[in-house]
């Protein structure tokens, strides 16, 4: 699957959703009026922020599994980088929050929390990797670089976020 189709598919998914939620809430509000092609402009342009959102970051994260295979010369086919960057960025955006939070519960330490929540990135790294049937070695590799990048741009997030509280008070 190409980055073209999944954002056709995730474009479409999310117009389903806008639309179904616009139009309940206009026959909500008028009954008595047929408000589908309203709707429907609506949910056109209300799909396109999420989904070129998450595509923006689908292609960073692409871009740099790209970058990582080029550094460490990996034999690994675009496809198979292109589930990678997917199968990372869903894990981001859902199940990373959870360990995030446990690691908040369990350990407090800020330092601690990014290393126990870099361990289950690694781990989804590796998993996807191997799903690909990418090799022992270039998925360790490219999980290492992946849990790298991601540290990277928590960091520098992180940074900013300090930096704007600042400039507040």
């Amino acid at each position: 699957m190409s980055l073209l189709h999944t954002a056709i598919v995730m474009y479409v998914c999310f117009l389903i959703i806008f639309f179904v939620f616009i139009f309940r809430g206009e026959k909500k509000e008028n009954p008595n009026e047929k408000a589908v092609f309203s709707s429907l402009i609506a949910a056109i342009a209300l799909a396109l922020i999420p989904t070129i959102v998450i595509m923006g970051v689908i292609f960073v994260t692409t871009g740099s599994t790209s970058l990582l295979v080029d550094f460490f010369s990996l034999k690994i086919d675009y496809q198979q980088i292109i589930v990678v960057s997917i199968s990372m960025v869903v894990y981001a955006f859902t199940i990373d929050y959870l360990f995030v939070a446990i690691g908040k519960r369990l350990l407090g330490d800020r330092g601690l929390i990014v290393a126990f929540a870099s361990v289950f990135r690694f781990l989804c790294g590796y998993i996807a990797c191997m799903i690909c049937d990418i090799g022992t070695y270039d998925t360790i590799k490219l999980s290492l670089g992946l849990v790298l990048f991601w540290f990277v741009l928590e960091s520098v997030f992180a940074k900013k976020e300090r930096r704007d509280q600042g400039m507040k008070l």
